[in-house]
């Protein structure tokens, strides 16, 4: 086995851990809100009827609000938990929906929870390796050894 092997795999699952967690990192709402309210506006304008949708993201703490206005503008409100705000929203009938809490994916879990130890038996591994002469071939690594014996007439 080609000794740049070994470390051509470590490098890909390096790679595809950074990829996964790349990509946990950015799940979210699919169009960026252009800026923020204050909670109290935002139940102004509730009251005043220029809020045409809400988005209530639970998977973030605190919650997140995602705010459509009547001039079009999609803003963010970082939302207390109101617990009035339900009945509020359906008394000036405004259409919400709650995004439910993102479970994180089992390969996420898995790399969590076992990714410290795995990497620390490997670790352990390599430097026993290191240490028995692993890097000559071994114990055994003598009997492939190329050195030759010189008599007087050579």
């Amino acid at each position: 086995m080609n000794q740049k092997n070994p470390q051509l795999f470590i490098w890909l699952f390096v790679a595809l851990v950074l990829f996964t967690l790349f990509r946990a990192g950015n799940k979210g709402a699919p169009s960026a809100p252009s800026g923020s309210l204050e909670y109290s506006v935002f139940l102004d304008k509730i009251q005043s009827r220029e809020i045409i949708k809400v988005s209530i993201n639970e998977s973030v703490q605190p919650r997140e609000l995602i705010v459509e206005t009547t001039d079009g503008k999609r803003l963010k409100v970082t939302g207390l938990n109101d617990a009035g705000l339900i009945g509020d929203l359906m008394a000036n009938k405004v259409p919400f929906s709650v995004l439910p809490r993102e479970e994180p994916s089992i390969l996420m879990t898995i790399l969590v929870s076992w990714g410290p130890m795995l990497l620390l038996i490997g670790v352990w591994v390599y430097f026993m390796k290191k240490m028995q002469g692993g890097g000559a071939g071994g114990m055994n690594g003598f009997a492939k050894s190329k050195a030759r014996r010189i008599t007087e007439e050579q």
